[in-house]
């Protein structure tokens, strides 16, 4: 799968993802200093799913998003949105909890998945347009 990992993510994660998925990761280009809207937003024009761990923040954003969208404001789902709760003590269990979630899912466009290292991976349920 494609990826865009934002630079909240730690670089062991994002290089321990390349060696399954197509990564590009923030921090090594020239967009560091640009806003959690425009990541977002250039992820999906790439058809890449975002990874951050900046939950709060990428929530609202998907909310916004698929409000949007029900306006009728956009016509496009972002390409998804996969966070945790909180910054991932051990890189590899982040890792292998994301191989894990990619491996069983087809598409993540327009979906919100967060990370909960007790009890794995929720759904964010608020989803207006269906």
């Amino acid at each position: 799968m494609q990826l865009y990992v934002d630079e909240d993510v730690a670089r062991e994660v994002a290089l321990g993802l390349r060696d399954t998925h197509d990564v590009i990761y923030v921090p090594e280009g020239p967009n560091r200093a640009k806003s959690d809207a425009w990541h977002l937003q250039q992820a999906s024009i790439a058809l890449r799913v975002l990874v951050t761990v900046n939950h709060n923040d990428f929530k609202f954003l998907h909310r916004v998003w698929t409000s949007m969208r029900v306006f009728g404001v956009t016509h496009s789902r972002h390409a998804g949105i996969i966070t945790a709760t909180r910054r991932p003590n051990e890189a590899s269990v982040w890792i292998g909890a994301i191989n894990k979630l990619l491996q069983e899912e087809d598409t993540l466009g327009g979906r919100l998945l967060v990370w909960h290292a007790t009890d794995g991976w929720r759904e964010d349920d608020w989803r207006p347009d269906e």
